[in-house]
């Protein structure tokens, strides 16, 4: 067996907002990642520490970046700004592989198949 030691070192890998109709009860989750080194050799990674906040309780958390004060909140302001951007852009230049038609959906369920269409069971 063969014992090899490592550094272990966390980031942030992906960020998700989940927000209802009112912020106080949207949620902020940050899932991390352990990145896996000795020396200049990667060993990899493998899943983090997950970080889940309320919106209502880090709306007015502030970090220093760059020396300056920032609000979450305009985290989440700038965040829409992008976004906003963005689908504009889109609409003039749609990215590839998107539809360029709107699609109809008319909110019923697909059924299931047939008992007759569905294969026959296999013996194990």
């Amino acid at each position: 067996m063969v014992k090899v030691t490592v550094d272990a070192t966390w980031r942030l890998s992906r960020v998700e907002f989940h927000m209802p109709a009112t912020t106080e009860n949207g949620v902020v989750n940050g899932f991390g990642e352990v990145l896996l080194k000795n020396g200049d050799k990667s060993y990899g990674k493998m899943p983090g520490d997950t970080i889940m906040r309320p919106l209502g309780d880090v709306m007015k958390d502030v970090v220093e970046l760059d020396g300056k004060p920032i609000e979450f909140a305009t985290v989440l302001v700038a965040l829409g700004t992008f976004m906003e951007k963005w689908r504009l852009e889109d609409e003039v230049n749609p990215p590839v592989g998107r539809a360029t038609e709107p699609v109809t959906v008319d909110g019923t369920p697909p059924n299931p198949p047939m008992r007759e269409d569905l294969p026959p069971p296999i013996d194990v």
